[in-house]
């Protein structure tokens, strides 16, 4: 095994996905130095953020959800630390929680343990970026609810394949996690534990994050 390789990769996915959710956090409103409030334009239903654009950001339905989730989660580790540290906490939570998720699913998906064998990473298909779970997602064998498939077709249909890769990909993820008993239990102990420490393992080693900072 080459250690240096594995060292290497994994310091820049942690660097990469660390700069994408800070990225995307700012446009949220969520940054180092505070949490903005939603525009007054904002609804039930949509919600706008001051990004310094021209035109504000705007979210909808399960974004919405998932920005209030993660706001809960940095007010709390602030009631405790430094909202800086709170934010910086989060930041890398949420990095080694997708690098877990991403290696898990890669691991599955070369070895062909995937539900229907469908391509979520990549694709079969030798010409086309776009991953097979993204290009037919109804073939994934999910028990899709009516609000998710509504979901899946309106970003089909408005061409925002990164949206929903990470919808499909997070769906995806959670339907193997709450597999019955009769699935393989090795996937699910590789979901839940074996990546995820060696990733802290990662962490506290190269890059002196105390142990106690993640859940």
């Amino acid at each position: 095994m080459d250690k240096t390789a594995i060292k290497n990769f994994s310091i820049w996915a942690r660097n990469k996905l660390i700069a994408d959710i800070t990225y995307k956090a700012g446009l949220l409103g969520i940054t180092e130095e505070s949490i903005k409030d939603a525009l007054p334009q904002s609804t039930q239903d949509a919600e706008f953020y001051d990004i310094g654009t021209k035109e504000p950001y705007a979210i909808h339905g399960e974004e919405i959800k998932q920005r209030k989730e993660l706001v809960s989660v940095i007010r709390k580790k602030a009631s405790q630390l430094e909202y800086k540290d709170a934010y910086r906490i989060m930041i890398e939570e949420v990095a080694y929680t997708w690098f877990n998720r991403l290696i898990a699913i890669r691991f599955m998906e070369v070895n062909d343990y995937m539900p229907a064998h469908i391509r979520v990473l990549s694709s079969e298909s030798g010409t086309k970026l776009e991953p097979d779970l993204v290009t037919t997602p109804f073939d994934a064998e999910i028990e899709f609810t009516q609000q998710e498939t509504e979901h899946i077709l309106q970003l089909k249909n408005d061409n925002q394949v990164d949206a929903l890769f990470r919808f499909l990909f997070t769906l995806l993820y959670n339907f193997i996690n709450d597999a019955p008993v009769s699935e393989p239990a090795v996937l699910r102990h590789l979901l839940k534990h074996l990546i995820l420490c060696w990733f802290r393992l990662f962490l506290r080693k190269w890059h002196k994050i105390p142990a106690g900072e993640f859940v």
